[in-house]
């Protein structure tokens, strides 16, 4: 039986398939490119039919394009969960790849998605290869401008999520518009701007009437009464607004320019 190495190095004795493990803060996924489901590190990794990856580059400081990306139906439970969330949390790619009839195997990319698109029925998560994060690692992603460049609960923002979440259960659901049996002890509009948690998927809150709630998209899977669900506020990135710092008393981590010229204090819009 060949080794892994030798089976990447044969002309024509490779049968090559990869397992490709999807780590989100709250669960993890596991797929295959290989026609059959397969069993590895306690985990099962499942066929999808229409799944591709473009190829990864060994990349140089002269190449300008060091991306890959993995194409998926829509209607896989992942792409559900990304693709139709405006603000999707972090996503971590681990690529295994064997070779049937060979023993052993390699990691072939271990890193962050960068991007999640849709068109039509696919879904495509890009993230960039190795040389390319080395490179963009090291440029300035600070931007001069009056919003907080801080994402809210981020270790430079440095707010509590537990601490602004809840967890409660649904007592309507129509589409976009889910009511929730309380907001414990959170303001009516508290969760403008945040998110809410069904299950493996998330959806931004663009507005909060107390109990009811209105989400960007609909749940892949409609909620129904009794079902829980979890949401976490939201923040504005303002210095001085009413949903920015001062709704966390977080003004000592404010990570913007409040007194650059912008949105409402340009001198040539207001004056001196």
């Amino acid at each position: 039986m060949p080794t892994y190495q030798e089976a990447e190095l044969s002309l024509d004795g490779g049968a090559p398939y990869e397992l490709y493990r999807f780590v989100t803060p709250s669960k993890s996924f596991y797929y295959t490119s290989d026609a059959i489901q397969h069993n590895f590190d306690n985990n099962t990794y499942l066929p999808i039919e229409g799944l591709k990856r473009t190829e990864i580059k060994i990349t140089t400081h002269e190449d300008a394009d060091s991306n890959f990306s993995i194409e998926m139906p829509l209607a896989v439970e992942l792409a559900r969960a990304y693709a139709l969330a405006i603000t999707p949390p972090s996503l971590k790619l681990t690529i295994f790849r064997f070779h049937r009839g060979a023993t052993g195997h390699a990691i072939y990319w271990d890193g962050d998605i960068n991007s999640v698109t849709t068109r039509g029925q696919r879904c495509t998560f890009t993230a960039t290869s190795d040389f390319g994060v080395i490179m963009t690692s090291s440029l300035p992603t600070l931007s001069i401008q009056p919003p907080c460049n801080n994402v809210l609960f981020d270790n430079r923002c440095k707010v509590s999520r537990s601490a602004n979440s809840h967890a409660s259960t649904v007592t309507a659901s129509s589409g976009n518009n889910i009511s929730l049996a309380n907001i414990g002890s959170f303001g009516p509009t508290w969760f403008v701007g945040g998110e809410m948690v069904f299950g493996a998927e998330r959806r931004s809150i663009v507005a909060q009437d107390g109990l009811d709630f209105t989400i960007n998209y609909p749940f892949a899977i409609q909620p129904v009464n009794g079902d829980g669900v979890g949401v976490a506020a939201g923040c504005d990135h303002s210095f001085n607004g009413a949903g920015g710092c001062p709704k966390f008393a977080n003004q000592k981590n404010y990570g913007g320019f409040p007194y650059v010229p912008g949105e409402d204090n340009n001198i040539f819009a207001v004056g001196i």
